[in-house]
């Protein structure tokens, strides 16, 4: 995995940390970059671009990918936030953590 096109593989991880709230949210499909796993292969720069391909392969061999453009100031948050508390910034305004896994939740089962 290097260069594909005019990209360049940033950060590879797998195997979710099993314990503790963070590795049940990153299992359910939550992924902070360049956190929540326990076998990094590739470490994360100090900072990501501005556009990202994003690709994930599941446990249970689904695969998933997506483009994304990331905001001009990128949300950085303590690292013992508990993610339930947190906010974030979509096209639809703000939402809550439990809002958006809903979303997703509702989108991964209508695939």
């Amino acid at each position: 995995m290097g260069k594909s096109g005019d990209s360049v593989l940033l950060w590879e991880a797998a195997d979710p940390v099993g314990t503790g709230p963070a590795g049940a949210d990153t299992r359910a499909g939550l992924i902070v970059l360049g956190a929540g796993f326990g076998t990094v292969r590739q470490a994360p720069p100090a900072q990501f671009g501005r556009t990202l391909s994003v690709g994930v392969d599941t446990a249970e061999g689904r695969s998933y990918a997506d483009a994304v453009a990331l905001p001009e100031q990128v949300a950085r948050f303590p690292a013992d936030a508990p993610l339930a508390a947190l906010s974030f910034d979509t096209d639809d305004g703000l939402v809550s953590y439990d809002t958006l896994r809903a979303h997703f939740e509702r989108e991964i089962t209508c695939r």
